[in-house]
């Protein structure tokens, strides 16, 4: 796309004209009218698009209301009802998107009838002679703060002449993965140009997306990717949101706009590294809890308990084959087995005991937090803080009003103790911002011990 097609989308104003148009049953045979046009797919005030298609043919009302009324209130709408675009613009581009519900209007011409909808994504592609290197460019919408190393400069020229030069400290430039990234900011968006030898697929924008959330803190949707692969060049294409929404949720380093040592986005690379392998295009399981832990963020409440919920999470999800042996336990477990093998309870509540008793024998969160603090992974202060916060949050205890200081502490040092988890997972270490302690320190996170886990890829 070219800058203009660019700047149009990030301020709400592009639009195509398309010489024809077809929509059709997106789930192969289901019965269901297809219909064609000329028309146009617009963006609207808010960033969204749609789609309006001047159709003629015949049109009963029984296709234009009959199936919405098999929709019940509550349930998902089943692909059955969902139709695919395809659409030739003035500039002999092609464009395909799915998951459209048509909205048909009849007109006041028999065999005339307009057709919208609206388009959560859509795209085209353009083979490419040869590929030397893989591309990738994401265009994030938003006037998004990034640490920076490095300048752009805009010259004015006047009759040949050299009128003025100003300079902005908006790029970042650094390698990680084998993958060179240049992150430049922009007024009104933010553009990450990836280039690599390797080919760069979905699932790893995916990835790249997460790891540049978890550095920022801060929830991101982009609007625009270009993306070569296999000798295509692809273009999609999303609402444009504005990504203005501020999280209470500080960064794990919190960053100045100038940042020559790259510490935040040595921090990026090591979190893509251990999520690249991941090949699907959800959000990775450790990204999931990150992310909710910054959506929370609007809310102290909220923040309280999803910072609690999170850690377990967490746990549970990279922590759960922790060495746990408690030989005590495992006594005390043996004898009441052995009192109820004996007793004249049924079979199938003693079997119900039983799966009870094994459960025990798996570590809690709790536990699991113990071990990494014997293994000195973890601050002994941040898990008492963490303990207090889960049991007032877990049994809906919102925060005491003359206690707001003690609370507003309480999240800050659980938040650091669900980084730290985090930097374990992903096995990082370096600095870190320490936001329970009075003017947010700058510290340094080390782990000294190799950890026994399973693979750290679903």
């Amino acid at each position: 796309m070219n800058i203009d097609d660019i700047t149009a989308i990030m301020e709400n104003r592009y639009s195509i004209d398309c010489v024809q148009m077809m929509l059709e049953p997106q789930l192969a045979g289901t019965v269901g009218k297809a219909h064609r046009g000329m028309g146009f797919i617009s963006q609207d005030p808010d960033g969204s698009f749609s789609l309006k298609m001047y159709c003629i043919g015949d049109i009963s009302p029984q296709d234009v209301f009959a199936r919405s009324f098999d929709w019940k209130a509550g349930e998902l709408i089943h692909e059955d009802y969902y139709y695919k675009l395809t659409a030739s613009d003035i500039r002999g581009r092609q464009w395909e998107a799915k998951w459209i519900i048509p909205d048909i209007s009849l007109g006041p011409e028999p065999q005339r009838y307009i057709v919208g909808g609206n388009i959560g994504e859509f795209s085209h592609s353009t083979d490419l002679s040869h590929v030397s290197a893989y591309y990738a460019g994401i265009y994030i919408p938003g006037n998004i703060s990034i640490p920076c190393g490095m300048g752009s400069a805009i010259e004015k020229m006047v009759n040949g002449q050299q009128r003025s030069l100003s300079t902005n400290l908006n790029i970042a430039k650094f390698s990680a993965c084998n993958i060179d990234f240049e992150i430049e900011k922009n007024v009104n968006w933010l553009i990450i140009n990836v280039q690599s030898n390797a080919p760069i697929n979905d699932a790893l924008l995916v990835r790249i997306i997460e790891s540049l959330q978890f550095v920022l803190a801060k929830s991101l949707s982009w609007s625009i990717i270009e993306l070569i692969h296999d000798k295509t060049i692809k273009v999609r294409i999303r609402p444009c949101l504005r990504n203005d929404n501020k999280s209470r949720i500080e960064p794990p380093i919190q960053f100045q706009s100038v940042d020559p040592s790259n510490k935040v986005w040595t921090l990026f690379g090591k979190f893509l590294n251990h999520t690249k392998q991941y090949d699907k295009l959800l959000w990775h399981p450790i990204f999931r809890w990150i992310r909710a832990v910054i959506e929370s963020g609007y809310s102290l409440d909220a923040e309280s308990l999803m910072l609690s919920v999170a850690i377990e999470g967490l746990i549970r999800e990279r922590f759960n084959n922790l060495d746990y042996r408690n030989a005590e336990l495992q006594s005390q477990i043996n004898k009441a087995r052995c009192v109820i093998t004996r007793s004249e309870l049924e079979p199938d509540f003693k079997n119900r005991i039983f799966s009870l008793l094994g459960n025990m024998l798996k570590p809690r969160a709790k536990d699991s937090l113990h071990i990494l603090k014997d293994q000195n992974l973890l601050d002994v202060r941040l898990l008492e803080e963490y303990s207090k916060l889960r049991n007032s949050s877990a049994h809906g205890e919102l925060a005491d009003s003359s206690k707001f200081q003690v609370h507003l502490d309480r999240c800050a040092a659980v938040l650091v103790l669900f980084y730290h988890l985090v930097f374990i997972a992903i096995n990082y270490s370096g600095p870190y911002t320490d936001y329970s302690s009075r003017n947010y320190p700058e510290k340094g996170f080390t782990i000294d011990t190799v950890l026994s886990q399973p693979s750290s890829q679903p």
